[in-house]
Order: structure tokens, then C-alpha cells, then sequence
């Protein structure tokens, strides 16, 4: 669609056809790898999410081909370059809520050089088998899903903290063998309670992005797209709704009143997390 590709083109995201996109899409695709390689020759980097999917489940899926067949293609066009490759790890406390942590974790670089050599397709299976097991070292991963739901269980009961994969990979190596203790908890109370004042206010700055939030989720059918499909409610829909609420703040009680609301509103939604965290 036009305003999505040019929305997309605009944040520098290239890209990528698949099957399921039609066999008259694919060939499309022979724009994206030129874009790739005038990018390497540039000297720039490339960002790739190599699984090709996506899912809730901590772990990582088997890696597509596609990432191989970028640096390869690259490779054989310009077999002067050295094209490195960065293993990198997203770890998320809880994706789908409001202002969770994320942590990012960078393996270290190795050389796609190395895989260029015939039998080519053998060479593009060992990269990807690779990059996968740098990866697990860098993403809390777990294995077997038969006793997936047991394993996660275990692992809160544990207090895990999802943003370190050393230590949650460690643990689900040893999970059989550990003794769980309970999840430690925190109160917050006064805290609530110097909040809670603010809280109907801050309910009343949001209601219409927050109505127009809700009626939306409710027709995602995919849960995986709710934090981005929210994220860009947060910066754009949100700061929208604030600048008219300061302007109309503005008109009916000066300037005064306008920057009370413009900061008010800056904090409202952390407000209601915190009240209702």
C-alpha cells in the first residue's frame, strides 16, 4: 500500500516478500538484496530479524535462509568485502505491557566470508545452524516445548529476571535440579494512596486515546502485535490528543493553566500504571 511503504521507506525498513505473499512477489525481492549490498558497500549495516516469524514462546525459532542469501549474493558481486556478522539478543520482561524492560545483548561478530565456499547450500545450513546457537546464548531460550508451560512456571516461581539470558539460560539447564522459592513481592501502598487523587484525572486526559485503544485491540488477532500496534498509539495518537488538550487548556485559562495540563499530561499515563501495578 503507498502510504505504508512510503511511511515505512521513512524510518529506512526494507522489504521482504515471502510465499505467503504470492510467487509474483518474490521477485521482488532482487530490489531489497541491491539495496543491501549498495548498503554494504557503503560501508553501512544492516538490521535483520533472521527467524522470519514470530511467537511468544522464549525462544529462538530456526533461522530462514534469507540473511544467508543477502551475504552470499553480496559475496560473489564483490568478493573483496568482509561482511561481519553480530548475533543480537531481545529479552523482554512482559512485551505486551505498558512500559516493561527490555535488554539487549550483543555476541560477538564473526566473518560470513568463512561460509562462502561451495557446496553453497551446505555452507548457508551451517551459517544459519551458527548464528542460531550465538543467539540462544543471547535470548532466554527454552528447548523443549513439551514441558514449556512447566518450565516457565518454574522459572517465575523462581523470581527470574527475564533481562539477564546468562543467568535465565542457567537456570533452565539446572531447573530440574533447583529448588524454587517464592517470587519476592513489594508493596507499594503509600505510594498508591498519594497517587490515587491523580489517578481519576489522569483516566479523564487519556479517554478518548485510550477508547480508541481499546476498541482497536480488540480486532488484533495476532496477541504478538499488540505492543506494536500499542507503541505506535503511544507516539503518535497520545502526544496528538495532549497538544490539543493544552491548547484548549490555553484558550480557557491561559498560559498557566496550559503548562499545569502539558505537564499532567507528560505523567498520566505513568500515574495509572503505577496505581494499578
Amino acid at each position: 500500500k503507498p502510504f505504508a511503504r512510503w511511511f515505512l521507506n521513512t524510518m529506512n525498513m526494507i522489504p521482504i516478500y515471502r510465499i505467503r505473499d504470492g510467487w509474483q512477489a518474490l521477485s521482488q525481492n532482487e530490489e531489497t538484496f541491491e539495496y543491501c549490498r549498495k548498503a554494504f558497500l557503503e560501508g553501512d549495516a544492516i538490521i535483520m530479524f533472521p527467524e522470519g516469524s514470530h511467537g511468544e514462546k522464549r525462544r529462538i525459532r530456526p533461522l530462514s535462509k534469507g540473511f544467508t542469501r543477502v551475504a552470499f549474493e553480496t559475496l560473489e558481486k564483490n568478493p573483496e568485502l568482509n561482511i561481519h556478522i553480530v548475533p543480537v539478543g531481545l529479552n523482554y520482561t512482559e512485551h505486551r505491557k505498558f512500559r516493561s524492560s527490555v535488554s539487549i545483548y550483543y555476541g560477538k561478530p564473526f566473518n560470513a566470508n568463512d561460509y562462502f565456499k561451495e557446496p553453497l547450500q551446505a555452507e548457508s545450513a551451517r551459517l544459519r545452524v551458527d548464528l542460531m546457537e550465538r543467539m540462544k546464548q543471547l535470548t532466554a531460550h527454552i528447548e523443549d516445548l513439551e514441558r514449556y508451560d512447566e518450565i516457565i512456571t518454574k522459572l517465575e516461581l523462581s523470581g527470574v529476571d527475564y533481562l539477564d539470558p546468562i543467568e535465565v539460560n542457567h537456570r533452565i539447564a539446572t531447573i530440574e535440579h533447583a529448588k524454587p522459592f517464592p517470587k519476592p513481592t513489594s508493596d507499594n501502598s503509600a505510594g498508591k494512596i498519594l497517587l490515587f487523587p491523580f489517578y481519576y484525572l489522569a483516566l479523564l486526559v487519556n479517554a478518548i486515546p485510550l477508547a480508541l485503544w481499546n476498541r482497536t485491540a480488540k480486532k488484533i488477532k495476532d496477541p504478538v502485535f499488540i505492543a506494536s500496534i500499542k507503541f505506535s498509539f503511544g507516539i503518535y495518537l497520545f502526544p496528538i490528543v495532549y497538544l490539543l488538550e493544552t491548547w484548549l487548556a490555553y484558550i480557557l485559562g491561559g498560559s498557566i493553566i496550559a503548562a499545569s495540563v502539558a505537564v499532567f499530561c507528560f505523567f498520566s499515563m505513568l500515574i495509572i500504571e503505577l496505581v494499578r501495578r
